[in-house]
C-alpha cells in the first residue's frame, strides 16, 4: 500500500501553524452582510464609532477604527527642555581627608 501521499498530507498538517486573523479576533461580528448589519441594528447606540466594513468574498465584519498607540503619548514622554533640568557641578578631585 502507497502512503507515500498520506505522509506528505500528515506532514504538512503537523507543520500547519494557525494564524491570528484580526477579522475574527478584532471584530463585533463577522458574516454575511445582512448578519453583520442585524447586529450592529441589535447593538443600537453600542454601536457607535463602530462600522462595517466589507471584504468581498469573505463576508463583513462590524469593528471599531483602531488608532496607533504611540501618537496619543508622543508630547508625554518627550525629551525635557534644558529648562527643566538640572545640572550637577561634581567634581572628580580625590580629597587626602
Amino acid at each position: 500500500m502507497d502512503m507515500s501521499g498520506t505522509k506528505g498530507w500528515i506532514d504538512e498538517a503537523i507543520g500547519y501553524k494557525a494564524k491570528r486573523n484580526p477579522d475574527w479576533s478584532e471584530s463585533i461580528a463577522v458574516g454575511s452582510k445582512t448578519f453583520v448589519e442585524s447586529v450592529e441594528e441589535h447593538l443600537g447606540s453600542k454601536a457607535t464609532g463602530r462600522s462595517i466594513i466589507d471584504r468581498g468574498i469573505n463576508g463583513s465584519v462590524l469593528r471599531e477604527e483602531t488608532d496607533p498607540y504611540n501618537p496619543h503619548f508622543e508630547a508625554e514622554k518627550g525629551c525635557l527642555s534644558p529648562k527643566k533640568g538640572c545640572f550637577w557641578n561634581i567634581s572628580h578631585v580625590k580629597s587626602d581627608n
